[in-house]
C-alpha cells in the first residue's frame, strides 16, 4: 500500500528511538561502546581498540556479558573530525538470539510464528511485502521519504519465517537520515 511522509516519519522514529533490551541492558541506535561497557559489556576484538576514530574510520568487535553476545558491533566515525571511539554511536550490530529474548519495535521477536508476525505488522498498519520461497518466506516494510523541503529519511523491517517451523528465525532493522549514517540492528536464531 501507499504510505504518506508522516507515516514513513513515524515508522522511521519508532526504529531510531526504540529501546531494545537483551542481557539485561537496554540499548537504542545512539548507544556507544562506553555505554555498553558502563553496563558490565567487555569488548573484544581482533585489533586494539583505538582512543579515537579519524573521520571515515570504522572499529568492529565483539561485546560479551556472562553468556550473553553481541556477535559483531560496529562504528563508523561520519563526522569530519576525530572522535573518542567509545562514544561515536553504534551504526552496526548482529545478536544470536537463541533465547528469543530481544523484542524488536512494534513487539516482533525471533520465535514467533507467522500468524503473529503478520498481526503486527496488519495492527500498527505498516505497509508491507509478504514473499514466499520453499524454504523460508518473508515480511519486510521499506519505507522512505524524499519531500522537498524535508529531510530524507529510509527505514526497513525485515522478518524471514523458516518453512520448516512456520516461526521468525531472521530479524533486520535498518534506518538512516542519509546525512547521520545508518543503524541496522539483525537478530537471528541461528
Amino acid at each position: 500500500r501507499d504510505y504518506t511522509d508522516e507515516e514513513a516519519a513515524a515508522i522511521y522514529d519508532t526504529l531510531s528511538t526504540h529501546a531494545y533490551t537483551y542481557g539485561g541492558s537496554s540499548f537504542t541506535s545512539k548507544s556507544t561502546l562506553a555505554s555498553f561497557q558502563k553496563d558490565g559489556w567487555v569488548i573484544q576484538a581482533d585489533d586494539v581498540m583505538p582512543v579515537e576514530l579519524e573521520p571515515g574510520a570504522e572499529f568492529k568487535c565483539k561485546l560479551v556479558k556472562g553468556s550473553y553476545v553481541i556477535q559483531e558491533a560496529s562504528i563508523t566515525n561520519n563526522s569530519k573530525i576525530n572522535y573518542t571511539t567509545a562514544d561515536v554511536p553504534l551504526d552496526q550490530m548482529e545478536i544470536s538470539d537463541t533465547t528469543q529474548s530481544v523484542v524488536g519495535p512494534y513487539g516482533i521477536q525471533i520465535g514467533m510464528s507467522k500468524e503473529e508476525v503478520a498481526q503486527i505488522f496488519k495492527d500498527n498498519n505498516l505497509p508491507y511485502e509478504y514473499t514466499k520461497y520453499s524454504y523460508s518466506s518473508n515480511y519486510s516494510s521499506y519505507v522512505s521519504r524524499y519531500t522537498t523541503g524535508l529531510p530524507y529519511l529510509h527505514a526497513n523491517i525485515y522478518v524471514d519465517i523458516d518453512s520448516k517451523t512456520d516461526t521468525a528465525d531472521y530479524i533486520s532493522y535498518s534506518c538512516s537520515t542519509g546525512i547521520s549514517g545508518t543503524y541496522d540492528l539483525t537478530i537471528y536464531k541461528y
